[in-house]
């Protein structure tokens, strides 16, 4: 492997890159870029998700049934989803003490949105609408943070380092 990503040489990195092959391998096959990965492995990516299309394609009729009721529970998988990816954010850029902090000072903060969101939310209509999708909106934006957190930091030690040019 060229320059492995040091999140996948731990047991908790190996896990993640897994779950997400097998639940949503679009995402990790553009994750899987050719500095980190081989052809080879890159191109076993790019078949898996070929057939993980092919399987919802042949099962569109199954999951057309299913798809009603998983709609329905759109409102409380994203908001853990969201409440989840939140907290492991804070858990890494903060430590466990700061996040302490943080979590007994924003519990207000949390009541007055949910106090303005779940009126708001239970006035949108019952149907498809694609409004009812924006609640994932921050599991993505948290998810890039997450992806982003490791550049971030390494380009601000290379920028903070002695000798390297500030402009």
């Amino acid at each position: 492997m060229n320059d492995y990503p040091h999140d996948l040489e731990t047991t908790r990195g190996r896990i993640f890159f897994w779950i997400g092959m097998v639940i949503f391998p679009a995402f990790w096959i553009w994750w899987m870029r050719p500095r980190y990965f081989t052809k080879s492995q890159r191109l076993l990516g790019w078949i898996w998700f070929g057939v993980y299309l092919l399987g919802l394609l042949l099962q569109r009729e199954l999951i057309g049934r299913f798809l009603p009721e998983l709609v329905l529970g759109y409102p409380v998988i994203a908001v853990r989803l969201n409440l989840v990816l939140f907290v492991w954010f804070l858990v890494r850029c903060l430590g466990f003490q700061m996040f302490l902090m943080v979590a007994i000072v924003s519990v207000d903060v949390v009541a007055v949105i949910s106090a303005i969101f779940v009126p708001s939310w239970n006035r949108l209509e019952e149907d498809m609408s694609p409004m009812r999708l924006l609640v994932f909106a921050p599991a993505f934006v948290l998810a890039t943070m997450h992806l982003m957190l490791t550049p971030v930091r390494t380009w601000y030690k290379n920028l903070k380092a002695p000798g390297s040019e500030t402009a």
